[in-house]
């Protein structure tokens, strides 16, 4: 793919001494996953080299892309070793709260948020089991009662 360079560009690579340029997208298979630019400070049309320059593009495209689903497989991978944890965790609770408690800190880890608050129903009330954040648990949240039916009109509001 040939492309001309505005005046702008050249215009701002000049500033750099540069008098030429070509640019090669990355592409593995049908997507684009970067772009290379080479500049030089000689004015040459790059024929001599496109067909390397072409075939170590898309060698470099294989590599950031194996990169990319290497980086995905090793946070998929960590996530599951988080679940399996879970299950560790979870056989050692002594109750309830205690249980919410660890589920909540292990979302709020896996998912890297803010806060997690996990709550029960209890005689038509909403009650926080478990509360953590970035500081630990939130003593604060936890016990808080909302009642369960304004809970259902906000959310019905929010949602128009």
């Amino acid at each position: 793919m040939l492309f001309r360079s505005t005046d702008y560009e050249r215009e701002d690579w000049g500033a750099y001494g540069f008098r030429s340029m070509i640019s090669l997208p990355l592409i593995a298979g049908a997507e684009l996953v970067g772009m290379v630019d080479i500049f030089d400070t000689e004015e040459r049309d790059y024929n001599d080299v496109r067909g390397f320059l072409t075939s170590a593009a898309r060698t470099l495209a294989d590599a950031l892309q194996n990169a990319q689903l290497m980086g995905s497989l090793r946070q998929s991978n960590a996530a599951l070793r988080e679940f399996v944890e879970f299950g560790d965790r979870f056989s050692e609770a002594e109750g309830l709260q205690q249980l919410a408690r660890i589920v909540a800190g292990r979302l709020r880890a896996i998912l890297e948020a803010e806060d997690c608050d996990i709550w029960g129903i209890e005689g038509g009330r909403l009650r926080c089991l478990a509360s953590m954040d970035s500081k630990g648990s939130d003593e604060a949240v936890r016990g808080k009662t909302l009642d369960l039916a304004q809970i259902g009109r906000a959310s019905c509001r929010e949602r128009v």
